[in-house]
């Protein structure tokens, strides 16, 4: 096990498991003798472990918040490289992270629910990060080792939807599950192979035992049949979205003025950062699929207001490369620019009302000025269009 952080405290926290697989030895590119034959075209991946890194980060970095205290943190990731990651003692040695075969993700999720039932109003959060492959509402999450056994490959799964029911009968009420993989369907392996066993659950129990009044909630990177995306060198789009919702596009203001970021808001927020990645770096667009969510699970409070994303264009579309964009509150200006190359002038702002402009320097653009006032920016993406005329 790799457990980066355990206070030992029975005091309700956030108690999480993050688990990453960017290397597959039996499937296209691994390095194993006798690769799976049946392996699809899935190959390895580069996101995973970069996103297992960022998010683990960033929980370490919050870990002493008062109102959602982190109470323990426990990794796996099998990565070309072994990752090794600075511990919570900054004046400590790198910890080598385990990779995420079975035998390792078999006795992580053994300790992990052991902390979390240490507490009932603890925070269960998972986070996986791999291929999946979907089965009707199943979801196999691939592990390391999928494709070593090839009269059983998927002994090295995790099925999901099972495993979210074994967690259901934990006494655990609140419960956050992120699953950043995909959800396409392959009929070679179902005729191969059968939907019956699609993984390890993991954690079982009864239908019958899941306990009233526990809050299992479920965001998937993906819809089901559809892929979910890496980027090389980066994050998933699925990570880059929650960390961005986090950080504070899945807040909102409550009636003492804090911003709280609670899984209410959550997909939107992944959504509108996934939708800004596809707009600015052309890339495919994915949606978060959210399950259960009906009462939001409390994540985080911000420090401060959040800064939200701001995209503007003029109306029609062919004067929004010839204008120059201002931003103003009242009679102060906060920011001007033009897009560039992009199709939209970017900016981030605090939540508030603010005046945009769109003007044009040079005659021959054909255009007036045109302005919008008092436009409303809240979290998670603000979109301005501004109508100018000929």
């Amino acid at each position: 096990m790799t457990v980066l952080f355990d206070d030992g405290s029975s005091q309700p926290g956030v108690h999480v498991l993050i688990i990453g697989v960017g290397r597959y030895p039996y499937l296209r590119g691994g390095n194993a003798p006798k690769p799976f034959p049946h392996h699809e075209n899935m190959g390895q991946l580069d996101s995973p472990p970069v996103a297992v890194r960022a998010l683990a980060e960033w929980f370490r970095l919050h870990a002493g918040e008062p109102t959602a205290p982190l109470r323990s943190l426990e990794i796996l990731c099998s990565a070309p490289e072994p990752l090794s990651m600075q511990g919570f003692d900054p004046n400590g040695p790198a910890v080598a992270v385990d990779p995420a075969d079975l035998d390792h993700v078999e006795e992580a999720v053994e300790g992990w629910v052991e902390r979390c039932e240490r507490n009932g109003d603890n925070l269960l959060l998972f986070y996986f990060c791999g291929h999946g492959i979907a089965s009707g509402q199943e979801q196999s999450l691939l592990l390391q080792d999928f494709g070593r056994r090839p009269q059983h490959p998927f002994k090295d799964a995790i099925a999901f939807s099972q495993l979210r029911a074994g967690l259901r009968a934990r006494k655990v009420r609140n419960q956050c599950l992120l699953i950043d993989a995909c959800r396409g369907f392959s009929p070679t392996l179902l005729r191969r192979y059968g939907a019956e066993y699609a993984g390890s659950p993991l954690v079982a129990a009864a239908v019958t035992e899941a306990v009233r009044g526990t809050r299992s909630q479920v965001f998937r990177a993906a819809e089901l049949g559809t892929a979910a995306y890496g980027m090389t060198g980066r994050p998933t789009l699925f990570a880059q979205g929650l960390l961005a919702a986090l950080d504070g596009s899945a807040s909102w203001q409550q009636d003492d003025g804090t911003w709280r970021v609670t899984t209410a808001r959550l997909a939107d927020a992944i959504n509108a950062h996934a939708a800004e990645l596809a707009l600015l770096d052309a890339i495919p667009t994915q949606f978060c699929d959210p399950e259960g969510v009906v009462e939001g699970i409390f994540l985080h409070a911000l420090p401060g207001e959040p800064k939200v994303p701001v995209h503007v264009r003029c109306e029609p579309d062919d004067a929004t490369a010839l204008a120059d964009f201002a931003c103003r509150l009242g009679d102060r200006d906060l920011d001007h620019g033009t897009c560039g190359d992009l199709p939209v002038w970017t900016t981030r702002l605090a939540p508030d009302r603010y005046d945009f402009v769109a003007s044009f320097a040079a005659v021959e653009a054909g255009y007036r000025q045109g302005l919008v006032q008092r436009r409303s920016v809240v979290p998670p993406l603000a979109r301005v269009s501004i109508r100018v005329l000929p």
